[in-house]
């Protein structure tokens, strides 16, 4: 339980554990030393009880206040979920359900409100104060990219073949009046986004058919996520939201004369909450559609090989009455090599000739399927024939009563 990402109700039910059992009980039961079970609660922000609290009789226990637990800061939403945003399982809906695109269907009053709460209070701070690890780590890279690209042009100062380059370091390329803009943005994002279980992050590098860097960010908002371009557009800021590099842009939030980004970004990530959650909905059809006709083509496979079986069972049904008529035709000859035996002159001749009647007789009864045939593999007898065709018998009938009946809006062909 706790080596892995956790539920909110859990993290609550380690806080209890906590201050029911000492840690090194709790770590002898879950088989790990009490120094990383520590640090591993201590990324979930739970209280420990104060050194010496296990040596105190429980009397004296009971009178020492239990911390309450912490609410969850940006540093443990790493680590714990479910604690601002509860959704409902797809599987309560039906297919018209699933369709009709109601808004916020998978989320529960209280998340949808804690969603619109965030929302409206959403504003990107005036300055850049305190900014987080990541984005000043996208500061520094800038810093450095910026001395690169002086201490070059310096260097090649005189040089009438230098041409100035700029390597794209970060994940937006817009121009030097509006990068503090965009890292004040992304800082008041990497900050706020854990309060409704969302956070934002570098995407990967990629590099389109002409060699071309398409870098960007991708943020994780709840039910769902979208790459978010940032560019220049005609001097204006521009921030562009898509499912994927492949699909079309879904959102633009864009400088106009009715405000900035800044001012519409609030009820930009409202829309993009409410379109994750359309989206999520549209999957979920989409994959109990899928399942459906998975589930159909399995059963027709499966019939297909049923009926072969029985057609397999009609052709071993014909071999074995050619070898029962074989067999028949060998112990009538055998019957006559009996009476050749008995009417024999010589010992040698009788001897000869029952030794052939042997031979026959055991190839009568190899050959004879009412002769039962011991731990064989193949259909070589009538018993063996019959529990063939009643096991697939029953196969087909309970296949012929559990078939899937889909139409075909249910399986997504209508």
């Amino acid at each position: 339980m706790y080596w892995r990402r956790i539920s909110n109700s859990e993290r609550e039910e380690a806080y209890r554990m906590v201050w029911e059992k000492p840690i090194r009980q709790l770590a002898k039961d879950e088989g790990v030393s009490d120094v990383a079970l520590r640090k591993r609660l201590a990324k979930y922000d739970i209280p420990f009880p104060p050194r010496g609290y296990w040596a105190k009789s429980p009397e004296k226990r009971a009178l020492i206040p239990i911390p309450d637990l912490p609410p969850i800061n940006r540093e443990s939403s790493r680590f714990v979920f479910g604690y601002a945003i509860e959704t409902i399982d797809e599987a309560s809906f039906t297919d018209k359900e699933l369709i009709c695109g109601k808004p916020f269907l998978f989320l529960t009053d209280e998340s949808i409100s804690a969603i619109e709460a965030f929302c409206d209070g959403f504003f990107v701070e005036k300055q850049l104060r305190k900014p987080t690890k990541w984005v000043q780590s996208l500061m520094d890279k800038l810093a450095k990219q910026k001395e690169k690209e002086l201490e070059e042009r310096e260097k090649y100062r005189y040089s009438i073949w230098y041409t100035p380059r700029h390597e794209q370091v970060v994940p937006f390329n817009v121009p030097d009046k509006s990068v503090k803009r965009v890292l004040r943005i992304l800082d008041t994002l990497d900050k706020t986004l854990f309060k409704i279980e969302g956070s934002i992050s570098e995407g990967e590098k990629y590099c389109d058919t002409r060699n071309k860097l398409d870098w960007r960010l991708r943020i994780h908002i709840p039910m769902g996520s979208f790459y978010m371009l940032v560019e220049d557009c005609n001097s204006k800021l521009q921030i562009s939201f898509s499912k994927s590099r492949e699909t079309r842009t879904e959102m633009i939030c864009r400088d106009s004369d009715s405000g900035t980004v800044e001012d519409q970004l609030g009820q930009v990530l409202l829309k993009l909450c409410l379109l994750a959650d359309k989206h999520h909905g549209e999957y979920a059809l989409e994959r109990r559609r899928s399942h459906r006709r998975s589930e159909l083509r399995d059963w027709e496979s499966n019939y297909r090989k049923a009926q072969e079986v029985e057609k397999k069972c009609k052709s071993t049904l014909l071999d074995l009455m050619e070898s029962h008529k074989r067999a028949h035709d060998y112990r009538l000859f055998a019957k006559d090599l009996s009476t050749a035996v008995d009417s024999s002159g010589s010992d040698e001749e009788r001897f000869v000739l029952q030794e052939l009647h042997s031979w026959v007789t055991n190839l009568a009864n190899s050959e004879d399927p009412f002769i039962r045939v011991m731990e064989s593999r193949e259909v070589r007898d009538v018993w063996s024939l019959s529990d063939a065709i009643r096991s697939n018998r029953e196969k087909i009938l309970e296949l012929e009563n559990s078939k899937p009946s889909y139409s075909g809006d249910e399986l997504g062909l209508g």
